[in-house]
C-alpha cells in the first residue's frame, strides 16, 4: 500500500490522476496509473489548532507590524502603505506584489486593481497563501516572523504571484499570465509557468533559479530548495513534466526531468539528477539519482520530510549495492592490509569520512592522533551506535581496536592505551575477545598514565630538538631572504617618510586648532543631550531655586532658543573640523586625501563628539545641564539674529505641514507613573500612596459598569410596602439609602432614606397608613453605564446625591453606583460596622490556600486580584471582571458543581523571576511559561457560579492535554435539566465540604486580608 502501482499508460494527461489520488476516487480504464497513498504515522495534521493558526495569519502580522514599527520608527510609512492601512490579506498582497513587479510602462495601481480582482473572485488562493505564510514560519530558521516572510521572501512572493497568473491560465487569459511569469522572473529570479499546479504549504526557500515546466504538478507541503529544475527531458511533449506527491523535500540543484513521479514524503539530495520514479517515503540522491538502501530494499523514511526539512538523515547509508556499516567496511579493509603486512612498511586505509595511514611503531602516536581527530571527529553522527573501547599496543606489538555498540565510548580510551617497541595491527569488533584482552592486560590506571607521561616526555623532546634543528638550519640558509627583507623595508621607510613628516609637521601646526574644534562639537553634543533628556518638572523645580532672571527660567520659556543655539555652534565646528581636515590631507595626498580625510573624521565624530560625550550626558544629565546651561545662555545671546532667523524658518516649516510647537515641556501621564514608581522604589512614598495617585490618574478611564453593584445583587423594597415595613427592612440590612421599587425590582422609582424614618416615628398612627413609595426621593438619578467615575463624582457634588441607578444603552436597569463605590475606586474598600462577613466576602470575594498550589476562590472575586495573588496574566480584551466571568468563559457555559476543565495559563512576571537568578536563566525553557490549572466547581446554580477550586498541576506533560481540553470546550450554553440537583442542594453539599474542611469565616476573612496587605 506504501508504493505506486503503475497500469497502462495511454497518452492522456497526468495531471487528472494527480486529482484523483488527491479526492480519493479511481478514473476510468484510460487512467495513466493508480497511485495509492502510503499509511504511515506522522501524516499532516489538519486539527482545529492548525485552522486556529491560519485564521489568526493576518491579525499576527498586524501585530508584528505594529511591534516592529515601534522599535523601528523609520519604517512606519513603509509598514503603513504595505500592512496597516489594509483590511484583509487580500488586500495587503494585492499591494505588495504590485509594488515588486510594477515598471515604468506597467504601473502598480493597474496591477493591484488586476490582482485585487483575482484574489476576491478566487479566495482559496488566500486560504493556500496563509498556508505558504505557516510553512516558512516553522521549516525556515531565517523566517523571523510572517510581516518578514510576507514582505521580504521572494520564494513566497513569487509563489504567490504564480497562484494569481495560474488562475488567469485557466480563465484563458494566457497573454497576462505569461506576462505575470515574465516580471517574476525578471524580479525574483523565479520561473514558474502559469500552466503548472501547485499545491499549498509550499516552501521555496532561498528560490533563486528555480524552474518549474508547465505540465509540472505539485502537492501540498513540499519544500523545495534553490537551484531546482522540474523540466522534460526535450524528448517529449505534451505531459512532459514531473509529479511530485504531498510531503516531499527537494534538495538544492536538484534536476528532475520527465514525466515522472516522485511519491509521497520523498526526499531527493541536492545536486541530484532525477530521471525515474521515485518510490515513497524513500531517499534518492547522486547523478543519476539512486535510492538510498538500495533498489531491492531500500531504507523507507518515517518522517514528512517536506515537514522536517532534514536534509542529514541516512548520512552513512552512501551506498546503493552495500549495506555495510563504514566501521565494519573500514574493520575488513585494515584486517586485511595488515594481514598483508609482515614488514614494517607504511600502509593506507580508506573510508567515506577520510584516510588513516600507519608506518611502523614510531608512526604509533601519530596514527592514535589520526584515528581521533581524521576517523572518530568526523564520525560524530553515527557515535551513538559505534564507539571506541580499547585502544592498546599489547606487548606482543599488536595495536588493537574494538567496536562495540555498547562499550564504553571514545572519551575514556586514553586509560586504556598501552606502547610498545614494535607494532602489528589488527582491527576487530568487540565480541568474547575482548573479555580475552581485558585479562591478558590487567595493568592499573595508574601504571597507564605513568607509560603515557613517559611517552610523552620522549615524543616532546624529540619534536623539540627537531624543531630547534629545523629553525637553526631554516635561519642559516635564509640570511640572504631576511638581509633582502631589510633592505626592502628601509626602502619603503624611506619612500613614506617625506609624507609622514608634512603629517606630523601638520598636526603641530593644526592640531591644537582640531582638538579645540572637536572639544567643542562634544561640549555641545553634551549640552543637547544633557538639555533634552532632563526631566520637565526638573527644569521647573531648578528654574524655581533661581533669580528672575535665571538661565534655566530662560531655558524653561524657550527652549527651541537654546536647542537652536547648539545645532548651529555643532553645525559649525563639525564643518570646520572637517574642512581643514580635508584641505591637510589633499595637500600631502591628492585626491586620494578626500576619502582618507572622510573615513578619518567618520570616525572621530563618532566616538569623540557623539557617542562618548553623549554617553555622560545620559547619565549624568542634571550635573551636565548645571555646567553647560550657562555658557550656551551667553552663546545664544550672541547668536541671537542667526538663531531667530532660522527659528522663523522653521516655525514657517511646521506651519507648511500642519504641526503646531511647544514652547514649553510638559508631563506626560505615562511619565507621571514612572516618577511616582521611582519615588516609591526609592522610599519617598509608600506603595499605598502611589496606588491611590495612579488610581485617581486612572479615573477617567474607569466606567460606571466597572464600579457598579450589578441588579442581581441589589437589596431594594417595594414601593407599596408602609413604613412599618420599611422600619422592619432597616433592622434587617441597615442600609441608610435603599432604592424603591414598583411591581419588578428593575423598575425602581425613588430613594428611600432611613433617616427620613426618624421624622414618623412620633407619629405612630402614620406608619401603617403611609407607603415607601411617598417618602422617597423621587425620582431617581439615572446614569448610563458607560459614564465614566470622574465624571459621576462631578454630578454627585453637584447634585448633592449618593446614589444612582444605571442604565444600559436600552434603558433598562442592569445596577447601582454609590458615592462610596466612586472613593472606594481610589482609596481601595471601605467597610463600616454594619458590615457582615458574608456582605464583605461578597463584595470582595476571598482567596484561601488550602495547600501547596490548591485555592478556594469566591466566584465574586475580581480578576485582577486573582490575577495579582495567583501570578497569572489573563488573556487581553478580556470581556469579563469577576471569577465568576472567567469560568463561564473557560468552560463556555455556566459549569454545574462538580464539573472541572483543565487550562494553560501564562505567568504574569516570569521573565522577572529568571533575573533574580541567574543559573535559572540558561534552563528557561517554553515550558516556565504557563502554569497549568484544574478548575473544579464547589457551588454554583444554574445562573451563577458561587465558589472555584484551582488546583496547580504540576506535571507539565499535560499541557498539549489542557489546551486539547480548553479547544474542545463547546460554545453554546448548556441547558439545565428538571432533574439537576436545585440550587439549595448545591449550596448544603458546598456547607458540608466547607465544614469537612473546618475552616470558619473569620479564617477566610482573615486570609483575604493579610493578602490584601501583602
Amino acid at each position: 500500500p506504501s508504493s505506486l502501482l503503475f497500469l497502462p499508460k495511454p497518452k492522456d494527461s497526468m495531471a487528472p490522476c494527480i486529482d484523483t489520488c488527491r479526492t480519493g476516487k479511481t478514473q476510468d480504464d484510460d487512467s495513466r496509473f493508480h497511485f495509492f497513498r502510503p499509511c504511515f504515522s506522522d501524516r499532516i495534521s489538519r486539527g482545529n489548532h492548525t485552522k486556529t493558526k491560519i485564521d489568526d495569519v493576518w491579525i499576527k502580522m498586524r501585530e508584528e507590524a505594529k511591534s516592529d514599527v515601534e522599535k523601528e520608527p523609520i519604517l512606519s510609512g513603509y509598514y503603513y502603505s504595505s500592512i496597516t492601512t489594509h483590511r484583509s490579506l487580500d488586500s495587503a498582497l494585492a499591494h505588495i506584489l504590485s509594488v515588486k513587479l510594477s515598471t515604468l510602462t506597467l504601473p502598480s495601481n493597474t496591477l493591484f486593481e488586476l490582482f485585487i480582482s483575482v484574489l476576491e473572485e478566487s479566495p482559496e488562493i488566500i486560504g493556500s497563501a496563509k498556508q505558504d505564510l505557516l510553512a516558512a514560519k516553522e521549516r525556515d530558521p531565517a523566517c523571523v516572523s510572517y510581516i518578514h516572510c510576507f514582505l521580504s521572501f521572494k520564494g513566497f512572493l513569487a509563489c504567490q504571484a504564480h497562484r494569481i497568473a495560474h488562475k488567469l491560465w485557466t480563465q484563458d487569459r494566457k497573454i497576462v499570465a505569461l506576462l505575470i511569469q515574465n516580471r517574476v522572473s525578471e524580479a525574483f529570479g523565479v520561473d514558474v509557468h502559469p500552466g503548472a499546479k501547485i499545491g499549498k504549504g509550499i516552501l521555496l526557500d532561498h528560490a533563486t533559479a528555480v524552474v518549474i515546466g508547465e505540465t509540472s504538478v505539485i502537492g501540498d507541503n513540499v519544500s523545495i530548495l534553490h537551484g531546482v529544475t522540474l523540466g522534460g527531458t526535450g524528448k517529449q511533449s505534451g505531459d512532459r513534466h514531473p509529479k511530485i506527491g504531498d510531503g516531499v523535500l527537494i534538495g538544492a540543484g536538484t534536476c528532475i526531468l520527465g514525466n515522472i513521479t516522485i511519491g509521497q514524503g520523498a526526499k531527493i539530495g541536492s545536486g541530484s539528477v532525477v530521471l525515474k520514479d521515485v518510490p515513497p517515503r524513500t531517499t534518492a540522491v547522486g547523478n543519476p539519482a539512486r535510492l538510498i538502501g538500495g533498489k531491492e530494499n531500500p531504507k523507507m523514511l518515517d518522517k514528512i520530510p517536506g515537514l522536517t526539512m532534514d536534509q542529514t538523515s541516512y548520512l552513512t547509508e552512501w551506498s546503493d549495492y552495500d549495506n555495510t556499516n563504514p566501521i565494519e567496511q573500514l574493520t575488513k579493509k585494515l584486517s586485511r592490509s595488515c594481514n598483508n603486512n609482515t614488514k614494517q612498511k607504511p600502509f593506507y586505509a580508506s573510508s567515506p569520512f577520510g584516510e588513516i595511514s600507519f608506518s611502523g611503531f614510531f608512526a604509533s602516536p601519530i596514527f592514535i592522533w589520526r584515528l581521533t581527530h581524521r576517523f572518530l571527529v568526523d564520525l560524530s553522527l553515527p557515535l551513538d551506535n559505534i564507539k571506541i573501547q580499547n585502544l592498546q599496543i599489547n606487548k606482543r606489538s599488536t595495536l588493537c581496536v574494538s567496536s562495540n555498540p555498547s562499550s564504553l565510548g571514545f572519551t575514556r580510551f586514553r586509560q586504556r592505551c598501552q606502547f610498545s617497541h614494535r607494532s602489528r595491527f589488527v582491527v576487530y569488533s568487540a565480541s568474547e575477545e575482548d573479555a580475552g584482552s581485558s585479562q591478558q592486560h590487567p595493568n592499573s590506571g595508574g601504571e597507564i598514565e605513568s607509560l603515557l607521561l613517559k611517552r610523552r616526555i620522549v615524543l616532546g623532546a624529540v619534536v623539540f630538538g627537531v624543531l630547534l634543528y629545523g629553525c637553526g638550519k631554516a635561519l642559516a640558509s635564509s640570511s640572504s631572504v631576511v638581509d633582502v627583507a631589510f633592505a626592502q623595508s628601509v626602502l619603503l621607510w624611506n619612500k613614506a617618510w617625506p609624507k609622514t613628516s608634512q603629517v606630523l609637521k601638520l598636526l603641530r601646526e593644526q592640531g591644537l586648532i582640531l582638538a579645540a574644534l572637536l572639544g567643542l562639537s562634544a561640549f555641545f553634543s553634551m549640552a543637547e543631550t544633557s538639555i533634552t533628556t532632563l526631566w520637565p518638572w526638573k527644569v521647573r523645580e531648578l528654574a524655581e531655586k533661581e533669580p528672575e532672571n535665571g538661565v534655566f527660567r530662560m531655558l524653561r520659556s524657550d527652549v527651541t532658543r537654546f536647542l537652536t543655539t547648539i545645532l548651529i555652534g555643532t553645525t559649525v565646528v563639525n564643518i570646520a573640523a572637517t574642512a581643514l581636515v580635508t584641505e591637510a590631507a589633499t595637500a600631502i595626498f591628492g585626491e586620494a586625501g578626500v576619502s582618507a580625510a572622510t573615513g578619518l573624521m567618520t570616525v572621530a565624530i563618532l566616538l569623540l563628539t557623539e557617542i562618548t560625550p553623549k554617553s555622560v550626558a545620559v547619565h549624568n544629565a542634571q550635573e551636565v545641564a548645571r555646567i553647560v546651561v550657562r555658557p550656551v545662555a551667553w552663546l545664544s545671546l550672541v547668536l541671537y539674529p542667526v538663531g531667530r532667523v532660522v527659528t522663523y524658518f522653521s516655525m514657517g516649516i511646521l506651519k507648511i505641514l500642519g504641526l503646531k510647537g511647544r514652547s514649553e515641556p510638559y508631563v506626560t501621564e505615562d511619565e507621571l507613573k514612572l516618577m511616582l514608581r521611582g519615588a516609591e522604589l526609592s522610599g519617598a512614598i509608600e506603595e499605598e500612596e502611589q496606588d491611590m495617585i495612579e488610581n485617581v490618574l486612572e479615573i477617567k478611564d474607569t466606567h460606571v459598569r466597572e464600579v457598579m453593584t450589578p441588579l442581581v445583587d441589589v437589596v431594594a423594597i417595594d414601593g407599596s410596602g408602609s413604613l412599618v415595613d420599611f422600619h422592619n427592612f432597616w433592622v434587617t440590612h441597615q442600609y441608610s439609602r435603599v432604592p424603591v421599587f414598583e411591581q419588578r425590582i428593575d423598575n425602581i422609582v425613588g430613594i428611600a432614606y432611613a433617616t427620613d424614618l426618624l421624622d414618623y416615628v412620633p407619629k405612630g398612627e402614620l406608619l401603617e397608613s403611609i407607603t415607601v413609595v411617598d417618602m422617597a426621593h423621587k425620582p431617581a438619578y439615572f446614569v448610563p453605564d458607560s459614564m465614566s467615575v470622574w465624571n459621576l463624582l462631578r454630578e454627585f457634588r453637584i447634585r448633592k446625591v449618593h446614589m444612582a441607578v444605571v442604565l444600559n444603552e436600552y434603558g433598562g436597569t442592569i445596577g447601582l453606583v454609590t458615592l462610596e463605590d466612586v472613593v472606594e475606586e481610589i482609596v481601595g474598600e471601605i467597610f463600616d460596622e454594619n458590615d457582615s462577613k458574608e456582605e464583605i466576602q461578597k463584595k470582595t470575594g476571598y482567596i484561601v490556600m488550602r495547600a501547596e498550589g490548591i485555592y478556594d476562590v469566591d466566584a465574586n472575586t475580581s480578576i485582577d486580584q486573582l490575577s495579582e495573588e495567583l501570578n497569572m496574566k489573563m488573556p487581553e480584551g478580556h470581556q469579563y471582571e469577576t471569577v465568576s466571568g472567567f469560568i463561564c468563559e473557560a468552560f463556555g457555559y455556566i459549569p454545574k458543581t462538580g464539573e472541572s476543565v483543565t487550562v494553560v495559563i501564562e505567568k504574569e512576571n516570569w521573565e522577572e523571576h529568571d533575573e533574580q537568578d541567574e543559573g535559572k536563566q540558561a534552563r528557561q525553557d517554553q515550558k516556565e511559561k504557563h502554569q497549568i490549572y484544574r478548575l473544579e466547581i464547589l457551588a454554583g446554580n444554574a445562573r451563577k457560579v458561587s465558589a472555584v477550586r484551582f488546583e496547580r498541576v504540576n506535571d507539565m506533560n499535560q499541557v498539549s492535554e489542557a489546551r486539547d481540553v480548553r479547544n474542545m470546550v463547546p460554545k453554546f450554553v448548556r441547558k439545565w435539566s428538571s432533574e439537576e440537583e436545585s440550587e439549595h442542594d448545591r449550596n448544603s453539599l458546598y456547607q458540608e465540604d466547607k465544614a469537612k474542611r473546618a475552616v470558619s469565616d473569620e479564617f477566610l476573612i482573615a486570609e483575604n486580608e493579610n493578602v490584601r496587605k501583602e
